[in-house]
């Protein structure tokens, strides 16, 4: 038998087209789904994207709303503390008063038990005390306005 070397070695090479077709074939199907995943990621990236600029503008949103009121909210205490203090203020010296009020009426009581001889002389410090007072009570009134 004459064993003819060219129809062997077409043979071979038929086959080792067929392998090469095969793994060509196969390589093409795993570039193809490497193409569909590429394009799913950019997909998949351009809504992270999207949705983190909505997010960002959400957040702008609600820093810019939250900011009115909370300026507002803190001149709103700002002006209670000032009354706060005012009234405090009025409460010291109207307490104050009251105590003289008292004073004096029970001086007045004492001097209605007195003989009448002449009246009693007011001590200059207590009037220029009382005429203090007043002046300070009308101005924190007067402030409150």
């Amino acid at each position: 038998m004459i064993l003819d070397y060219g129809l062997i070695l077409d043979g071979l090479i038929v086959v080792l087209l067929l392998a090469t077709i095969v793994y060509a074939a196969q390589l093409n199907r795993r570039i193809g789904r490497l193409r569909d995943g590429r394009a799913e990621l950019e997909r998949a990236a351009r809504g992270f994207a999207e949705a983190a600029a909505r997010a960002e503008a959400g957040v702008k949103a609600l820093r810019q709303a939250a900011d009115g009121p909370g300026k507002q909210m803190r001149a709103e205490i700002d002006k209670a503390l000032v009354l706060r203090d005012e009234l405090a203020f009025l409460v010291e010296t109207g307490e104050g008063l009251a105590d003289r009020l008292a004073g004096a009426a029970s001086g007045a009581g004492a001097r209605a038990r007195r003989p009448v001889d002449r009246p009693a002389a007011r001590p200059a410090a207590a009037e220029k005390d009382e005429e203090r007072t007043r002046r300070d009570l009308m101005k924190v009134i007067e402030n409150l306005r």
